[in-house]
């Protein structure tokens, strides 16, 4: 968790399926992100991603990437995460 700022706020599609929430989208702070990405470990193992492009521009960068379980259909996606003036995660946003 080290990149990422304390008060970091993640976005993504993922959290209401994982949250069994429809209309929660986001997770503020690194405490809570870490939380809900070990969750997303421990129900999905095998998940692996391939990364497609990277973009960078002043204060963020793009990650462009496949994932899917080995064998499985692949799921394109991208990420976006600005960076602070400390050069830490302030903000990550998925698309999918």
């Amino acid at each position: 968790m080290a990149p990422f700022a304390p008060g970091v706020v993640f976005s993504s599609p993922g959290v209401s399926m994982l949250t069994g929430d429809p209309t929660r989208t986001t997770i503020e702070g690194v405490d809570a992100l870490r939380a809900y990405i070990e969750g997303a470990l421990r129900r999905t193992g095998g998940l692996r991603y391939t990364l497609r492009d990277t973009y960078v521009g002043s204060d963020s960068i793009v990650l462009v990437y496949a994932c899917g379980l080995p064998g499985g259909d692949q799921k394109q996606g991208a990420d976006l995460m600005r960076v602070g003036h400390d050069r830490k995660v302030v903000e990550w946003r998925c698309h999918y």
